[in-house]
């Protein structure tokens, strides 16, 4: 078997193959390199940030739109006005002789101005407790029609007088446009030492007011009751100090 021979290089012939393995190195980590950025690539260059849910235009996000909450606490109810319906038979005396009135309390949602100032396609706007997706939003002398508005089945908002906010109207050209909804139902005593009633529904017979007495012994003659558009009852102390029942065009 022969003896495996020892080659003696040069220094110049050793720079020569260091410089040859560098080269093989640098080639392969380049190669390397390649591949994966090759490989990135394909993936489709998915983007690795979170998905947000978006109105279908790029750049916007989805907003929710929901009405502002009223405060009025049916539990609890303060120092207040607040449209009321009820009739003739909700007004009676209870098991301990003392004269209640069973009311329905009605508002009108309010929306934040801002929030319908900038509603756009592929929002969500509640209403009434219903959530409506929205396709289409129109403005017209201070009125915003969603997906149409009320002649097309979607929604009209109107601006307030106040301003700040817009509620859902039947109409923008009545007299009493706002759409009320139903919050609660309530049984208060009258208070008899302050109570009254104003009544200036019918125009012929002028104002008429009445004493809390009177809601039971003049029952069978006078018709009180009234709507959410046209009654108002005023609540201190957790009782009903005043009714106000208006004229309706």
């Amino acid at each position: 078997m022969g003896r495996l021979r020892y080659i003696r290089l040069t220094r110049r012939q050793r720079v020569r193959v260091w410089l040859a393995i560098i080269l093989l190195a640098l080639t392969a980590l380049l190669a390397a390199i390649l591949l994966l950025t090759a490989a990135m690539t394909a993936c489709g260059g998915q983007s690795t940030e979170p998905d947000t849910p978006d109105d279908g235009q790029t750049g916007t996000t989805a907003v929710r739109i929901a009405p502002i909450p009223s405060g009025f606490d049916p539990a609890a109810p303060e120092d207040c006005d607040v449209s009321v319906s009820f009739d003739n038979g909700d007004i009676k005396l209870n098991d301990e002789g003392v004269l209640v009135l069973h009311m329905t309390v009605w508002e009108y949602e309010l929306f934040d101005a801002a929030e319908v100032s900038a509603m756009k396609p592929g929002d969500t706007l509640v209403v009434r407790g219903q959530e409506i997706a929205v396709t289409a939003v129109e403005s017209a002398d201070g009125v915003v029609h969603v997906n149409g508005g009320l002649e097309k089945g979607g929604v009209d908002l109107a601006a307030a007088e106040s301003g700040g906010v817009f509620y859902e109207s039947n109409s923008a050209v009545t007299e009493f446009p706002y759409n009320y909804v139903e919050t609660a139902q309530l049984t208060l005593p009258v208070d008899g030492d302050s109570f009254v009633y104003t009544d200036t529904s019918d125009l012929e017979k002028g104002e008429q007011t009445y004493l809390a007495g009177d809601l039971l012994t003049m029952q069978d003659t006078v018709d009180f009751s009234c709507t959410a558009m046209n009654g108002t009852a005023h609540i201190a102390g957790g009782k009903v100090t005043a009714i106000t029942r208006v004229y309706i065009p």
